[in-house]
């Protein structure tokens, strides 16, 4: 029996002047069913959806759609409450930002045509996501918990004394008041490399039996809430099970829609995917989806990532997966299919998006956040398969050209030229060919072969600057230097200054893997460095004020001295820069410091 507070319905609000309604009132008396819930915890939101009509076209970036919506005023806004209510269809383009108390707004872009039928609202509370330290190089080094809620599908209320039961142990365990659950992950074989996965089954009083599998493991705790009741189809298995090779990816023929794009490193603000039930957790194919669940993209990434990636693999083939899922899925924000009704589907048609979250692919998102690839100034539409190898064998191999042999990665009839990747040699094509190969993702993180996460993306999309074809994209940049200045500006030699720059942070989340670095020279001379003060900061979502020292030689000569900040995402995690790092932003101050300032104000007499 299911137990807990009963929805709250609300009214419709209607906050506009007469003439500015972008809606059909008489389209709204059968109703349209929506609902906002917790991306961490499944649970309802009492939600706010500010709507505004679009007057021109603008980027789904947060920049804009916040300034669309301030340029609108309050004279053209409409405000709802989700409750399953009766909201009118949209006939003209329109913003939105949903905002609650603890989560941060959700902004959101609604095409002619649409209504909120079917839709589900994912917002992300305020405060960091948990870094999970101790998973470094796979699985953590403790036991490793599943754990979650069960909650009654057609109401949202957490389900009291159901029983989770571990197909694999049968270990079981019941729901309490809070619908929380916890088992005990069942171990997994030391060194495992493939895909290892769970099977639960779930029943309550008054509910069908539900039965879960394709669950990753291995890859530390899992978070995974499970959903009981009619909106929530039933059937024998409610999660796709990836193969352990992963999956050959399809050969795609993507439609192409021009939009504004924004700053290519600007990731969007949100991503609109297809899902077969209300609950967002079953896959469906482009064109079969009935329910379209609007994610933060970095909610988008952790839920999908382990879909799509091995869990248990090392964190520097799981980060440069990140980048390729985020990158993937954004392009499709900014092109769109022509049915509008979602960005893509949550299958391998498009991308495996499913329920529940994972230690290590979390840890992997955290560490990337907002970073994409981009090509010709756009968001590059990051394609990737299990196998790249140029080598016919027994695994279906969907790439139409192997000209390339074994040893090397690409398909020359579809613009990837062919790319020496040796990790692959003797493994047999399973997949197209196209983009980063998954299982080199894999050999390039372990020894004797390693390499940074940086540098599987710098190899696979554009190999490392020699590429050409499709191979040209390069990571984006999400962190940049706004202004920067020296204080004083006339120091002496041996003197510290303090450096000062406003740095903003694009991703939607924090970036805590950043170093601040310095140098200065006199025009055309050599750099003079202080690695030092080398400053690891962690930068908030938008504008951050940083500081950091610089130590002046002691028998500096005097002159008028270039000031050069940078930000560095500290890719190998040394706290130091290195080539190994990726650089993000650079800002010269041309003028920066005058040092031997006496002499300045003296005119050199």
């Amino acid at each position: 029996m299911a137990i807990g507070r009963a929805p709250i319905f609300f009214l419709l609000v209607v906050l506009c002047i007469p003439g500015h309604s972008s809606v059909d009132m008489d389209e709204a008396e059968e109703g349209v069913s929506w609902s906002v819930r917790d991306a961490q915890t499944g649970a309802p939101v009492d939600a706010e959806l500010i709507l505004v009509p679009e007057h021109s076209p603008r980027a789904p970036v947060a920049d804009e759609l916040d300034r669309a919506i301030e340029e609108a005023g309050p004279g053209q806004a409409m405000a709802y409450f989700p409750a399953r209510e009766s909201v009118p269809a949209v006939t003209e383009p329109m913003v939105g930002r949903l905002q609650a108390t603890g989560f941060r707004p959700l902004l959101v872009r609604l095409r002619p045509g649409d209504d909120l039928r079917g839709r589900v609202f994912w917002m992300s509370p305020t405060g960091d996501r948990t870094r999970h330290p101790d998973v470094q190089d796979g699985p953590a080094q403790r036991p490793e918990t599943l754990q979650g809620r069960v909650l009654d599908s057609n109401t949202l209320d957490p389900v009291r004394g159901g029983r989770v039961i571990l197909r694999a142990t049968g270990d079981s365990a019941i729901t309490g008041p809070d619908g929380a659950y916890s088992l005990p992950m069942p171990g997994q074989p030391a060194g495992q490399v493939q895909g290892q996965s769970i099977s639960l089954e779930v029943m309550a009083p008054d509910f069908p039996v539900r039965h879960y599998r394709g669950i990753p493991a291995g890859g530390g705790d899992v978070r995974l809430d499970l959903h009981l009741g009619s909106r929530s189809p039933a059937g024998a298995d409610h999660l796709l099970e990836p193969p352990a090779r992963l999956r050959p990816r399809p050969l795609e023929k993507p439609v192409r829609v021009s939009l504004p794009r924004g700053s290519p490193g600007e990731p969007p603000a949100s991503i609109t995917v297809g899902f077969a039930d209300a609950d967002c957790t079953k896959p469906c194919c482009t064109g079969n989806c009935s329910y379209a669940c609007v994610f933060e993209l970095e909610d988008y990434v952790r839920r999908g990532l382990a879909d799509e990636w091995i869990a248990s693999w090392p964190q520097h083939a799981l980060r440069a997966g990140a980048v390729a899922y985020r990158s993937y899925g954004a392009w499709h924000v900014f092109n769109p299919p022509e049915h509008g009704a979602y960005d893509l589907c949550s299958s391998a048609c498009c991308q495996v998006n499913t329920p529940g979250t994972v230690e290590s692919t979390d840890l992997a998102v955290a560490a990337t956040p907002g970073l994409m690839l981009e090509r010709e100034q756009a968001v590059f539409r990051s394609e990737y398969s299990a196998e790249n190898n140029c080598l016919v064998g027994d695994l279906p191999c969907t790439n139409p050209d192997l000209s390339c042999g074994d040893g090397f990665a690409g398909s020359p009839a579809l613009a990837w030229p062919c790319l020496e990747d040796p990790v692959g040699a003797g493994h047999a094509c399973f997949g197209h060919g196209r983009g980063m190969s998954q299982w080199g993702n894999q050999r390039w993180s372990t020894e004797p072969h390693f390499k940074t996460w940086k540098w599987q993306l710098d190899h696979y999309y554009n190999d490392q600057g020699q590429g050409s074809g499709l191979r040209t994209a390069v990571i984006s940049q999400v962190l940049g230097i706004d202004k920067a200045w020296a204080t004083p500006v006339e120091p002496e030699p041996g003197q510290t200054v303090t450096l000062g720059l406003e740095a903003k942070n694009r991703a939607a989340e924090a970036n805590d893997q950043v170093i601040v670095g310095a140098s200065i020279r006199l025009p055309g001379g050599p750099f003079i460095d202080d690695p030092a003060n080398d400053q690891p900061v962690a930068l908030q979502p938008g504008i951050n004020p940083v500081q950091r020292s610089f130590d002046l030689p002691e028998d500096l000569p005097p002159g008028i001295y270039e000031v050069h900040l940078s930000l560095y995402l500290d890719v190998n995690e040394d706290g130091q820069i290195t080539g190994e790092d990726l650089l993000q932003d650079l800002i010269v101050i041309e003028q920066g410091l005058m040092v031997g300032g006496g002499i300045f104000r003296d005119r050199f007499e």
